[in-house]
């Protein structure tokens, strides 16, 4: 998940990139390269995100919120596990695949 990327020190940039490669999911992979061009572009990651479409709503708020109180991880974590409990919305489900990629880049399953 985001989580494991961030408390890693994976660089930002190379965890979506690799999730992007791996999605086969071609909307997700469009808000994937649309949030990678905004955080290369300055800005900041809760900024691309929201802007992408990639995570959008309450969520995407909860994000920015974390974001400036240091608490980014512990958000991911928790909406990874809503995404987990909630199933078919497609929004979800689309947001859980790239949070599952992510994690699956971390730990090597790639």
């Amino acid at each position: 998940s985001m989580s494991l990327m961030m408390a890693s020190g994976m660089d930002v940039r190379e965890g979506l990139e690799r999730e992007r490669d791996c999605c086969g999911n071609e909307i997700v992979k469009h808000r994937i390269d649309k949030c990678l061009n905004l955080y290369n572009d300055g800005k900041h990651l809760d900024e691309a995100i929201r802007e992408s479409g990639l995570i959008v709503g309450m969520e995407s708020r909860l994000i920015t919120v974390a974001a400036k109180t240091g608490e980014t991880d512990v958000v991911f974590t928790k909406l990874s596990e809503q995404y987990k409990q909630v199933g078919n919305a497609v929004p979800v489900n689309l947001a859980f695949e790239i949070a599952v990629g992510i994690k699956n880049t971390l730990e090597g399953q790639v």
